[in-house]
């Protein structure tokens, strides 16, 4: 099989968003990674979310997110609220809720799934697949987390 050098491998990603009375939802299925992180932002910053509103981010079906995919939805997270609204994971995959809250130093999102210490131990002891796995670890060592016993 013969690949073009200049071809570049586009991950498949679906943003799918659904307005309620109380709340706009932003479902995001597949990978977020680096062949689709312009994609990926051009479809949140599409939303059109009103002031003092609340965005919940379904990401239960995201199978794989980079750390870049992470800080996008942490910047449009952090935008959200800088408009008084707010942004709460209402479901996902326990690796992508870690990463998420590694690298939230603000607090911009709500990650109800992680509040309580036995729901860290589950994510934590949870089959992560290798390839997030190894995401998760280059995180923690460039948050000079990796060793800490504790900081996790």
């Amino acid at each position: 099989m013969n690949h073009s050098s200049g071809a570049s491998i586009v991950s498949p990603l679906v943003v799918q968003t659904a307005s309620y009375d109380y709340a706009t939802r932003i479902t995001i299925l597949g990978r977020a990674d680096s062949s689709n992180r312009d994609p990926l932002r051009r479809a949140l910053w599409a939303v059109h979310v009103t002031a003092a509103s609340r965005v919940e981010l379904a990401l239960a079906r995201l199978e794989f997110c980079e750390v870049e995919a992470a800080f996008e939805l942490l910047a449009f997270a952090s935008e959200i609220r800088d408009n008084d609204g707010d942004v709460v994971v209402v479901d996902a995959t326990p690796w992508v809720a870690a990463m998420l809250t590694l690298l939230d130093a603000e607090g911009v999102v709500a990650i109800p799934a992680l509040r309580s210490e036995s729901s860290k131990r589950t994510w934590l002891t949870s089959e992560v697949p290798p390839e997030q796995a190894t995401a998760l670890i280059q995180l923690m060592v460039a948050l000079g987390h990796a060793g800490v016993p504790g900081n996790v």
